[in-house]
């Protein structure tokens, strides 16, 4: 962006002897400069050629390639093959075509933005000559003329129709509907699509080297020689253009030219720089060396959509803007040091400054300032009063009159100096020190009184319609002073934090004869009807951040100057009704204006000069402003850059709505190109929808870096700002910032089928762990019951045991005892002999042996013995056929753990016969001889 503080930018205000005078200062226009060297875009110092495209970018031929301005940043794309280029034109569809020594071709842009070259020379390279230089391209009817010295080469997208001049052609020109020509020692030809005809050829252009062809209209020409001048052609006849200046350009040598929008000429020159001359053949302004240029020879020159001019020079570029703004111009006097006031009086301007009082006569801008005598020094404040310029200095009060100076005050810093609206012919000062009374006498200014009982720093002095002077001390609050009918003190009283909330830097100032009190907060004012000072509501709603001024100053017809720390402005306030005309903020004047003394000295309603460090501005708030013009441009996006934590960078295509950054990859770097060339200070703020909470500060250039970004979806948004707070049009584009891979949706629904499934696992482990629970308290409530039931049948079987064995016992007893009966029995036989009869011996041995043999009792016997030893008796049985009941009992006093001695009584039989029997059944059982047969019985 053209920025009026570049190092090398030269604002100018140009009043030269070929501008028409004017009689106002502030009608004067004021013209931009500024100097690109090719230190500044990095190429070679010749400039051949200047287009621009439809975006708004420039691009000039230059010696080593094709230059590049977007407005911020200066690129070179080196020529094909390191050939010269010294042409360059532009399409609607911005395919920049440029041609040069043996080479011919296009540009276009690539996905990241960046141009690429596409030769065209293979199609034609076989029709050129060995040294075949082309020196301009133009477009056409959807058609690029090529121009060499010996012929047209014209390219219609598709393929190449040559045209064959048959003598030296000097250039070519667009002629709207048709190419011209120019021969050398022959005239101007042209092409219409591909048809070669002539069309102006004699004998005067015969000698005529023509450089370039305007056309006015579809009949009137202007023909640029190098050797004639500027000739006008109307249809019929030849005549010279500019009979007053034909004779410089003949010296100086025309070589390009063109017709601006608004219907100026431009001609570029080899030996003095450029002319602007308008339709009626009026030059306007002229730039040369001496004047602002670089250099002398112009090799190309156009204007572009804005007006400006843009010159391809033999050393450098220039670049011109005409009257950016007539809303206001800065004056830069460093000679007269900081400006504190100025006054126009009798057709003259003076300027206090610290370093005296300067005058020049009012119109004559181009005149310098001059000291008046005897003013070196300080100076406060200057104020016409009475058809006299009253000069409050450090050194006392100066009265100038019909150029005379009249020293009236010895007393030291004066600060201002006002009528008294209650005493005519009366004027009240403030100083360092006292107030200072004037009266005048005779036609002559004098002191009336000097006020000792009141000593203070007063800077502004104010007196109301009930005689109250309000006096504003220089850093501190107000003072309320009375004075009686003899200029006596008679009421002084102090107003500060208690009634304005703060003690220092209030000050006041009358608005449509009311006091008003200003603080940098809020407006107040005295109420007299209440007698005190209070909010004055009413101004404040209507002025809004202008409530905060610091200063008034009052115009002509109700108009008042409000001053902020960050704007003033021009308001008409009348019976209370607010209008504002027109705001100025701060930053149009580069920070120069005086802190703590800033000051605007009304002209007329709308017209002011603001005080600056360096001299002043003049402003007309009653111009509108170009600086909206800014609001129908946006920023384009020209780079994208990204970087991870090890600071790799790598490009984005520029061809999509949407960036997607990688969260290991989540800096990014976005460069704007913002084509919109003037004067205006351009900045640049951006803005994160989602992330942001305002706009950012202001950049000097559109390189936004973004560090960081969180995972998230967000709109980042760009806008340009001028000195006047006006926006651009917003670039917007929209950001997602991806998560990691375990943050992605697929790593989410991972997770949650993960966790499902852990769920489920778990779930299944309850259940598991329940069932095995339900299963062990299940077992045990068995193993209980088994238990319970074991231990019932263990008691059972004890029981049934403790019964068999009850039974056998009783049984062996009983056996026993008939045993020995029997053997009682036997012995009484044997001894009583035929005395015991045999009948009852018999009989009683037939009792005994059948009580010893009962099957009641082994009935009983079996059954007690199978319920304590269940399936013994069947797996004996089913396991050992052969076994005879006898066997199975006998197995089964075994399986008792009884002796041979015990069993013999059960049996009725000896324990030999025993012994006898458990060997028989070892045979049945097939036990060996170390088997024992109890211990088989038992574990059986």
């Amino acid at each position: 962006m053209i920025k009026n503080n570049y190092p090398y930018l030269r604002k100018l205000l140009f009043i030269l002897c070929l501008l028409p005078c004017s009689s106002n200062l502030l009608a004067a226009p004021e013209l931009y400069l500024k100097n690109y060297t090719k230190q500044e875009y990095q190429a070679a110092s010749q400039n051949w050629s200047v287009t621009q495209d439809a975006s708004g970018y420039m691009y000039f031929a230059n010696n080593i390639g094709l230059l590049e301005f977007d407005g911020i940043t200066w690129t070179l794309y080196p020529a094909p093959e390191g050939a010269i280029i010294r042409a360059v034109t532009v399409n609607q569809n911005n395919r920049i075509f440029t041609a040069g020594y043996r080479e011919l071709g296009y540009w276009e842009r690539n996905s990241l933005g960046r141009l690429e070259y596409h030769s065209l020379k293979k199609e034609v390279e076989s029709n050129f000559t060995a040294n075949e230089e082309f020196w301009n391209v133009i477009i056409s009817n959807d058609r690029v003329y090529f121009q060499s010295f010996s012929k047209v080469f014209i390219y219609d997208y598709q393929k190449f129709e040559i045209v064959y001049p048959e003598g030296f052609v000097n250039s070519i020109s667009d002629g709207g509907d048709r190419i011209f020509v120019n021969v050398m020692n022959k005239g101007i030809y042209q092409i219409k699509g591909a048809e070669f005809s002539p069309y102006l050829v004699n004998d005067f252009l015969s000698h005529a080297e023509i450089r370039f062809v305007l056309s006015l209209n579809q009949s009137q020409l202007i023909l640029g020689t190098a050797n004639e001048g500027l000739l006008f052609y109307d249809g019929q006849k030849l005549s010279i253009w500019q009979s007053a200046q034909n004779d410089y350009f003949k010296k100086n040598i025309v070589n390009r030219g063109c017709l601006t929008s608004d219907g100026k000429i431009i001609i570029g020159t080899i030996l003095d720089g450029i002319s602007v001359l308008d339709l009626n053949r009026t030059l306007l302004h002229h730039f040369n060396k001496e004047n602002g240029l670089q250099n002398n020879t112009v090799l190309g020159v156009m204007s572009d959509t804005n007006q400006n001019i843009w010159i391809a020079m033999d050393k450098g570029i220039d670049f011109i803007s005409f009257s950016p703004d007539p809303s206001y111009s800065i004056i830069e006097r460093k000679e007269l040091g900081t400006v504190y006031t100025a006054a126009v009086y009798r057709n003259k301007l003076y300027v206090g400054t610290n370093q005296g009082l300067f005058f020049r006569p009012f119109a004559s801008t181009g005149e310098p300032f001059r000291l008046v005598p005897e003013t070196q020094g300080q100076i406060w404040d200057c104020k016409v009063i009475d058809d006299r310029l009253f000069v409050n200095h450090n050194n006392g009060t100066f009265e100038i009159q019909n150029d005379q100076t009249r020293h009236i005050s010895s007393v030291s810093g004066c600060f201002s100096i006002t009528e008294n609206p209650l005493k005519p012919n009366s004027l009240v000062q403030s100083t360092y020190s006292n107030l200072i009374f004037y009266t005048k006498d005779q036609s002559q200014w004098k002191i009336d009184r000097i006020i000792y009982q009141f000593n203070d720093l007063i800077r502004y002095i104010e007196v109301d319609h009930l005689g109250n002077y309000w006096a504003s001390h220089l850093y501190r609050g107000i003072f309320r002073l009375k004075f009686n009918p003899r200029d006596s003190l008679i009421f002084n009283h102090y107003y500060g934090n208690e009634v304005f909330g703060k003690d220092h830097n209030i000050h006041v100032f009358k608005v449509e004869n009311r006091i008003v009190f200003t603080t940098g907060g809020k407006l107040f004012t005295y109420d007299d009807l209440k007698d005190t000072i209070i909010d004055y509501q009413s101004l404040n709603e209507k002025m809004g951040n202008y409530q905060k001024a610091t200063r008034i100053v009052a115009g002509p017809e109700n108009h008042y100057w409000f001053i902020t720390d960050v704007s003033f402005g021009l308001f008409k306030i009348m019976n209370s009704e607010v209008i504002k005309i027109k705001e100025y903020p701060t930053g149009l004047f580069n920070n120069q204006l005086v802190t703590g003394y800033e000051n605007i000295v009304p002209i007329s309603t709308s017209k002011a000069i603001l005080c600056l460090e360096n001299g002043y501005a003049l402003l007309n708030a009653g111009t509108i402003s170009p600086a909206s013009l800014i609001s129908k441009e946006r920023p384009k996006l020209r780079r994208i850059s990204i970087s991870g934590t090890n600071e790799k960078i790598s490009d984005l295509p520029l061809n999509n709505d949407l960036i997607t950054l990688n969260f290991n990859k989540n800096n990014l770097q976005l460069r704007f190109s913002f084509p919109f060339f003037s004067s205006d200070k351009i900045k640049y703020q951006s803005y994160i929808d989602g992330l942001d909470q305002r706009w950012s500060d202001p950049l000097e250039k559109p390189i936004f870096s973004f560090k960081r970004i969180p995972v998230g979806d967000y709109t980042i948004k760009i806008k340009a700002v001028n000195n006047w707070g006006e926006s651009s049009q917003e670039y917007s584009i929209k950001l997602v910032v991806l998560p990691p891979w375990y943050r992605s949706v697929l790593a989410y629904l991972c997770y949650v089928l993960t966790i499902l499934a852990g769920l489920f696992v778990f779930r299944m482990r309850i259940i598991s762990r329940t069932r095995q629970k339900e299963s062990r308290e299940r077992e045990e409530k068995e193993r209980e019951l088994i238990q319970l039931r074991n231990e019932k049948l263990q008691a059972d079987l004890s029981f049934r045991s403790s019964e068999l064995a009850s039974s056998t016992m009783s049984i062996i007893k009983k056996n026993e005892f008939l045993m020995n009966m029997k053997d009682m029995l036997r012995n009484q036989k044997e001894q009583l002999g035929s005395r015991y009869p045999d009948k009852y011996y018999d009989t009683l041995i037939q009792k005994i042996d059948d009580n010893m043999s009962s099957q009641d009792e082994w009935k009983v016997f079996e059954a007690n013995f199978e319920r304590a030893h269940e399936q013994f008796m069947k797996t004996l049985k089913d396991n050992y056929h052969d076994l005879t009941p006898s066997d199975l009992r006998l197995c089964a006093f075994l399986r008792m753990n009884l002796s041979s001695k015990e069993i013999a009584p059960l049996l009725g039989i000896s324990v030999r016969g025993v012994e006898n029997h458990r060997y028989r059944i070892r045979k049945k059982l097939n036990l060996d001889g170390d088997s024992n047969l109890t211990d088989y019985i038992i574990r059986l």
